[in-house]
């Protein structure tokens, strides 16, 4: 059986000792983040000066523009497939999990209707609702 580094599981399991997951968690990455951030937007205070803006609004402009590009990268561009990949090229099979139903058949009538929807249009679940449904009047 594998054994786990036990330096790893004190820092990644609360359960272990949550003092020491407590203060690298928050404390320590909290400090290391801060200073990232802290040196990026200290890189764009040359383009302030040049612009002639106040800080808030460069950070927000900045800030507006990095989301947009992550969006156009998620959304237009190939990019999770292309992840998807290399990520199964790297850990040699398929890194997402997979989701497993538990399907059992119901023995006894309830009232009332619990259903999932799809996202595909006119999906098995909605042809059920409309073909039930009776134009909202008895019995449906």
């Amino acid at each position: 059986m594998n054994r786990r580094n036990p330096i790893v599981e004190l820092l990644t399991d609360p359960t272990k000792n949550f003092l020491t997951y407590f203060s690298i968690g928050t404390l320590v990455f909290s400090i290391i983040s801060d200073g990232l951030t802290t040196f990026f937007w200290q890189r764009f205070s040359g383009l302030q000066k040049q612009l002639n803006i106040d800080e808030g609004t460069l950070h927000g402009a900045i800030a507006g523009l990095l989301m947009l590009v992550i969006l156009l990268i998620i959304y237009v561009t190939p990019f999770s497939r292309w992840l998807r990949q290399r990520m199964m090229r790297v850990f040699g099979t398929n890194a997402l999990p997979t989701v497993q139903t538990n399907f059992q058949p119901m023995r006894e009538t309830f009232p009332g209707l619990i259903a999932l929807v799809s996202p595909e249009r006119q999906s098995p679940v909605e042809r059920v609702l409309f073909h039930h449904w009776n134009n909202g009047q008895m019995p449906h």
